[in-house]
């Protein structure tokens, strides 16, 4: 009871509560009607305490004011008077009150700021009340078991609470760039990059709408527009205007070039002045020279008419690339002399096997050499790119000025008509067009630089699915299905 009270009642099938100044219950006990009589003491005072005890109707009550302490108060509360002078009445009226004789010695039971104290029941009355209380758990333990295991507060609060709200359909932004986008004559969209998406949007459960943009002004409107971009390059502009998934695809800028094929004259006349050619003639020049120095030692004694004099050194060079090329003109005479000859002939077999073969080479690796083979060509051809694109950006930081072409199929066509040396744009799509319709006349050169990765953007109405839709894309990406899909677009390379 509020008013700093404490309250024992005991009555037929109750239970006895005690409650203090805040309302908290501090000692309980019950019984059944008809099984005992309690007598019950209560103290006032500043957090009042209880001992109940149930008992057969309603026991007398007798209040108290406990022993004087420090903080209790010798007054006794009108309202605690009041209360058990109608508990006595009440007990009078159903028979009379009756005490209940003591079985041993009280136990106190105190809690600060007051006391209380209860005398024990008879040996019967605990009996039945142990009865009562196995008889009250059976009960309850059948009754938890009819309702069934998964029964309880919890599941009736989650019967009643609303269904989750369906999620928002999404518009997906992008516009068609083969392999990765291409959308077919009958308006079907496909491509590596959507297909990703179409079996990401099935595992996170979201429904999408697809809507194109123009090529030149997507940059601008996709992130107004749209909720979900598919797909672009992982760059620090793209983060800017959305927020990026994991990259599913890594690659970087290639080059593509003609294929030229040069006349037999032009082939022989560029091997014979390369460096390559230059430096094998004059390490064969040199080891003629010197094994023609070593057989006119041998010989110019015993062999005067052929190397005799300072003119024989000339002699032994002679008969060295006379030997050399096959020609065997024995011109030695001493017996060390055609040792040395018979070794020289061996050697030069061999050697003239190996020149021959790095000159094959030579010749048609410069019948087959493009005028660009790498980056650092560029800055002496003409080369395009697609306007606005990453290998635009690349150019124009480089201080290259390039022809700009609208599509990737334009960029290729005016690279085999002849308008430019060189075209720089995404390795895979270059690729992708020259197997297309070119692949006699044009080659992409290996290699890729400056690398990056593809991904999707998010934008912020999107943003609560941008861990679904990564955790989708890794477990395409580990499962094999990306590596199978990106093979039937691109080749068994997947590049």
């Amino acid at each position: 009871m509020p008013g700093g009270a404490g309250v024992a009642l005991g009555s037929a099938g109750g239970v006895g509560a005690g409650v203090d100044g805040a309302g908290r219950a501090l000692a309980t006990a019950g019984g059944f009607g008809g099984l005992g009589r309690a007598r019950c003491r209560w103290g006032v005072g500043a957090g009042s305490t209880l001992a109940a005890g149930g008992g057969a109707g309603d026991a007398p009550l007798q209040a108290r004011s406990p022993r004087p302490t420090r903080s209790s108060s010798r007054t006794t509360d009108p309202r605690l008077a009041e209360l058990a002078a109608k508990c006595q009445l009440r007990g009078r009226r159903l028979g009379g009150a009756a005490k209940l004789p003591r079985a041993g010695t009280a136990r106190p039971v105190t809690v600060p700021g007051a006391t209380a104290t209860v005398r024990p029941m008879r040996w019967a009355s605990w009996w039945w009340a142990s009865l009562t209380l196995v008889l009250s758990i059976c009960l309850a333990s059948s009754a938890r078991a009819d309702a069934g295991p998964d029964a309880g507060p919890s599941d009736a609060a989650a019967e009643g609470a609303p269904a989750p709200a369906p999620r928002k359909k999404l518009i997906v932004g992008t516009y068609p760039i083969a392999p990765f986008i291409v959308r077919r004559d009958d308006g079907e969209w496909t491509g590596i990059s959507m297909e990703l998406w179409k079996r990401v949007a099935r595992e996170v459960g979201v429904d999408y709408e697809i809507r194109q943009l123009e090529r030149t002004t997507w940059r601008e409107r996709a992130h107004k527009e749209v909720d979900v971009w598919v797909s672009m390059n992982i760059t620090e502009a793209g983060e800017k205007k959305f927020d990026l998934s994991h990259a599913f695809f890594s690659t970087g800028l290639g080059i593509a070039v003609r294929k030229e094929t040069k006349g037999g004259g032009a082939v022989l006349w560029e091997a014979a002045t390369s460096s390559a050619f230059l430096k094998v003639l004059g390490g064969v020049t040199g080891i003629l020279l010197v094994m023609g120095f070593v057989m006119w030692l041998i010989e110019r004694k015993r062999n005067e008419d052929e190397f005799g004099g300072a003119g024989g050194i000339l002699h032994g060079f002679f008969w060295a690339t006379e030997t050399f090329i096959g020609y065997n003109d024995p011109m030695h005479r001493t017996r060390l002399g055609r040792s040395l000859g018979i070794v020289w002939a061996i050697v030069s077999v061999l050697a003239l096997s190996g020149f021959t073969a790095e000159m094959s080479s030579q010749l048609t690796a410069s019948r087959l050499t493009t005028a660009v083979g790498g980056p650092k060509d560029l800055p002496r051809v003409k080369v395009g790119s697609v306007e606005k694109s990453q290998g635009e950006k690349w150019l124009n930081a480089r201080g290259l000025s390039g022809k700009a072409y609208v599509s990737p199929e334009d960029l290729v066509k005016g690279l085999a008509s002849g308008e430019i040396d060189a075209a720089v744009f995404e390795a895979p799509i270059l690729k992708y067009h020259v197997k297309q319709k070119y692949e006699e006349r044009l080659t992409v050169l290996p290699g890729t630089f400056d690398n990056h990765g593809y991904g999707i953007g998010i934008r912020a109405e999107a943003l609560p699915l941008r861990k679904e839709i990564n955790l989708a894309i890794l477990r395409l990406s580990q499962s094999g299905e990306f590596e199978h899909l990106l093979s039937e677009w691109l080749g068994a390379d997947g590049s």
